[in-house]
C-alpha cells in the first residue's frame, strides 16, 4: 500500500458529498468523514473481534463530557465487557477517527461505549485526540488495568484474557523532536507561538510521566512493572546506531542516514495528513528503534523465560 498513493483525507473532507453531509445528515461531523476516509483506506470493516488479544490493543480517546478523573481517558480494546459483547463489533476506523479527532480540526466522534466500569449499559459518547491527556498512553494503559481489574473481580472477565495482568515489561516509544530553542521575533506569529507553547508542555509532561512510571503511586501496584525501557529517537544513546543505519526505498534511489531521518520525522507536522513516502519513512524509524533495542528486550524475555512464574 505504501509503494501508491492512496487517496487522501483532504480529498474527503473537500468532497462536495461528504462536505454536505455535514449539512444534511442528522448526527454527521468532519468526524465520521475521518472514519470513512480511514476504513476507506486502511481498515475496510474491520472491528475490534479482528484485533485479537496477543497482541492487546489499546486505543485511547478523551471523553470532553465526563470529566471525572475515572473518566476523561478512555480506551478501546477487545473484551471490554463479556455483558455487552456487541462492543466488540466497534469499528476500528471509529475508534482510531475518535482517538485522533484533534479539537479544532475535527468534531468529537460518537461511539457507544460504557461509562468507566460500571454495569450499566453502553451508551453514545463523544470522544476526541487522547493526546488531550497525554501523548505517550500511559494514562490509556493505567485505566486499561484498572478496568481489567474490576472486571476480574466482579467474575465478568474473559476466560481468554484470565491471565496476569500487569505487563512484565513496558515500552515508551517516542520519535518526536525535543524542545525548540532560540529567540522568537518580535512579532510572533499564531501557529508559531502555538507550537512553541505546546513543546513546553509536552516536554514537562514527558518528564513528569517518566517520574510518575518510575515512581507509581503506592497503592498502584499494577503499575509497577518489571523493567521500563524508554526509546526517544533523539537520545543521544540512539545517535550512533542510527547513523549506522540508512534507510532506502523502492520509490526513491536516495539512501537517507537514520540519525538524518530521526530529525525528520520528528518534525512531521501534527496537523497534515503524512503522504506514503512520509509514512514509509516513520514505519522505518520504528522498526529500526526496535532493531537497536532488541538485544536489551530479548536480553530480559531470556530472563523471565527462566524464571518460575513463566508460563510455557
Amino acid at each position: 500500500m505504501l509503494a501508491h498513493e492512496t487517496p487522501g483525507l483532504p480529498d474527503d473532507i473537500a468532497n462536495i458529498w461528504w462536505a454536505s453531509a455535514n449539512w444534511w445528515l442528522p448526527g454527521w461531523s468532519n468526524a465520521d468523514t475521518y472514519s470513512h476516509h480511514l476504513s476507506n483506506v486502511f481498515f475496510g470493516s474491520r472491528t475490534l473481534d479482528d484485533t485479537g488479544v496477543t497482541p492487546q490493543i489499546l486505543v485511547n480517546a478523551t471523553d470532553l463530557e465526563n470529566l471525572d478523573s475515572n473518566q476523561v481517558r478512555e480506551v478501546f480494546f477487545l473484551g471490554r465487557n463479556e455483558q455487552f459483547p456487541e462492543l466488540d463489533k466497534t469499528k476500528v476506523a471509529d475508534i482510531v477517527a475518535a482517538s485522533a479527532a484533534f479539537p479544532g480540526a475535527f468534531q468529537p466522534k460518537r461511539i457507544y461505549w460504557p461509562l468507566g466500569w460500571s454495569d450499566e449499559a453502553p451508551q453514545n459518547r463523544r470522544f476526541v485526540d487522547g493526546g488531550v491527556v497525554e501523548n505517550l498512553g500511559y494514562s490509556g494503559l493505567a485505566r486499561f488495568l484498572e478496568i481489567k481489574t474490576q472486571l476480574r473481580l466482579k467474575g465478568q472477565l474473559r476466560t481468554l484474557d484470565d491471565t496476569a495482568l500487569k505487563p512484565d515489561l513496558f515500552i515508551v516509544s517516542d520519535a518526536s523532536a525535543a524542545l525548540s530553542i532560540g529567540p522568537l521575533p518580535d512579532k510572533v506569529g499564531l501557529l508559531e507561538l502555538l507550537s512553541r507553547s505546546q513543546d513546553v508542555s509536552y516536554w514537562i509532561e514527558h518528564n513528569l510521566l517518566r517520574t510518575a512510571i518510575a515512581m507509581p503511586p503506592l497503592e498502584r501496584t499494577d503499575l509497577r512493572f518489571d523493567k521500563t525501557i524508554f526509546v526517544r529517537a533523539l537520545d543521544k544513546e540512539n545517535e550512533r546506531p542510527l547513523q549506522a543505519s540508512w534507510f532506502s526505498s523502492k520509490q526513491s534511489t536516495n539512501k537517507i542516514r537514520g540519525d538524518e531521518m530521526a530529525k525528520e520525522v520528528a518534525y512531521y507536522p501534527t496537523l497534515r495528513e503524512l503522504n506514503s513516502d512520509e509514512v514509509e519513512k516513520a514505519f522505518w524509524l520504528g522498526y529500526t528503534l526496535g532493531q537497536i533495542h532488541w538485544p536489551e528486550i530479548d536480553e530480559w524475555r531470556k530472563v523471565r523465560a527462566r524464571g518460575p512464574s513463566c508460563a510455557h
